[in-house]
């Protein structure tokens, strides 16, 4: 009897510490946070997600803590970074075995568009289909969360999602497929299979309610693919159009983490996807991710007046359509172009420490993180970017998910302790960066824009640049031709020029 009780009391001792771990253990959260490779150059003490105002992160994390009952929703959005899946895949993968598996989350059969498919899963495609990008200047057709569109005409059309079995992670209970497509009268249907030895299922496009947002598919078991196929039923229907799939967990609880990447996006592609509002419903995210500059940022001049409206127009699409959202605004890595390298990413980390501050939205400081200036060269060196060194390779994306895993693993454990305290990394003191603690009580947002200025005069030194100047006194080029009343880039030895000192 004795031994009943015992292996009962085990049990629920076990039952309560897991709950407990999925949910707030600060210890377990504490043994998550693992760096499976680092090198010299990385800098971790400053791998946090930052923030002015804890509001910014609250429902996120409070949502975190109770993973073991509610699902967590990510929306990752970003771009050629991101369609590769590759990071992307290593978070979502280390998140969902910390917090629990919530689904796949987001897949498209790129093939169709005419693109590459992504690290985790292969797409043959079938039959005749015109695409439209977020990144295309004329969009000729509606797009989606996903920022990729494919319609056909073509009734011998279809396509076949195969999953790699171990990179993908599919779980017995991923077996609610969500489907993103045009629907009404003059629409397709559609059947799917998720194996050639099983029958073909109908699925109703056309006979549902016009520009519905998806249509939830239950699944007989969890698939190792999907295949689909067009299904002309009747003469009223012309063609069919799809935006994306959403593979999910029939159970509600765990991490969804949806990753949409657009090669060659920027911020302003994102605002040209006029069916978001209508299909962040279905989503319904938690936190959403916006990792979007590096296209904004590779060519020109850092055009803060651009950056910040359009980052603004992007917070205000998010906020209006999912007001309790948690937005996190990730900074860029080093990167070189041509062979040239590219400082605004050292600039536009200076700009996301203002910008968080008054809009109230988080941010990752990448740039600081993954080394600072020139360090992409060392990524290189070191067998973590590909040759062109602005993309990474297979280990360097790899090690960038891992290090954005901890960074949000750190930042929770954070929150755990310091549930009313601000996350703010200073500069590097000595060895270490710090981080500055403030209670929400006695918080002020920094007085960056009435900080009173003053001038520096600044004599121009062979070598000089405007670029390399405004880099060294945490400005832009943008601002110093505005105040000197310059025309062009271009200095000479010994010209004086006004600098503000903030």
């Amino acid at each position: 009897m004795n031994k009943i009780y015992l292996l009962v009391f085990s049990f629920t001792i076990f039952y309560f510490h897991s709950n407990c771990q999925i949910s707030a253990d600060t210890n377990y959260v504490k043994s998550k946070i693992v760096y499976n490779q680092l090198y010299p150059f990385m800098d971790t003490s400053a791998n946090y997600i930052q923030y002015y105002s804890t509001d910014a992160l609250r429902n996120f994390f409070e949502k975190l803590k109770k993973s073991n009952k509610s699902k967590v929703r990510i929306l990752h959005i970003g771009d050629s970074h991101l369609q590769a899946d590759i990071g992307a895949s290593c978070t979502r993968n280390l998140l969902q075995e910390a917090f629990g598996f919530g689904g796949r989350g987001s897949i498209f059969p790129y093939t169709i568009a005419k693109t590459h498919a992504t690290y985790d899963y292969e797409v043959k495609g079938f039959g005749s289909w015109d695409r439209t990008r977020n990144i295309d200047t004329a969009a000729i057709l509606d797009l989606g969360i996903t920022g990729i569109t494919a319609r056909t005409y073509d009734t011998s059309a279809g396509f076949e999602i195969q999953f790699i079995k171990e990179r993908a992670k599919i779980q017995p209970n991923f077996t609610k497929l969500k489907l993103f497509c045009y629907t009404g009268l003059n629409s397709f249907d559609c059947q799917y299979r998720l194996a050639e030895n099983e029958e073909w299922q109908n699925i109703n496009c056309s006979n549902v309610s016009k520009n519905k947002s998806c249509i939830e598919i239950s699944l007989p078991h969890s698939p190792s693919s999907i295949s689909m196929r067009v299904l002309k039923t009747n003469n009223n229907q012309q063609y069919f159009e799809i935006y994306g799939l959403s593979l999910e967990s029939d159970e509600d609880k765990g991490i969804l983490y949806n990753s949409v990447g657009i090669n060659g996006a920027k911020l302003s592609s994102f605002l040209k996807e006029n069916l978001y509002e209508s299909q962040i419903a279905e989503f319904n995210p938690d936190l959403v991710i916006v990792d979007l500059i590096a296209n904004d940022l590779a060519f020109g001049d850092f055009n803060q007046t651009k950056i910040e409206s359009d980052l603004k127009e992007c917070i205000k699409k998010i906020k209006t359509s999912s007001p309790n959202t948690s937005i996190m605004l990730v900074g860029m890595q080093n990167i070189y172009v041509k062979g040239r390298n590219i400082i605004n990413a050292g600039l536009y980390s200076s700009f996301l420490r203002q910008f968080s501050a008054f809009n109230n939205v988080s941010y990752y400081d990448y740039y600081i993180v993954s080394g600072g200036a020139y360090s992409m060269k060392k990524w290189f060196s070191n067998g973590l970017s590909s040759k062109d060194m602005c993309h990474l390779s297979t280990l360097g994306y790899n090690i960038k998910g891992n290090l954005f895993t901890n960074a949000i693993l750190n930042t929770y454990l954070y929150y755990l302790k310091n549930d009313s305290a601000s996350l703010i990394i200073y500069e590097r003191k000595g060895s270490e960066n710090k981080i500055l603690v403030k209670t929400e009580s006695t918080k002020k947002k920094p007085a960056l824009k009435t900080k009173k200025e003053t001038a520096i005069i600044y004599k121009v030194k062979k070598g000089d640049s405007i670029f390399t100047i405004a880099k060294k006194y945490k400005t832009t080029p943008r601002n110093i031709k505005a105040i000197n009343k310059l025309n062009s880039n271009k200095l000479t030895i010994g010209q004086t020029l006004k600098i503000n000192n903030k």
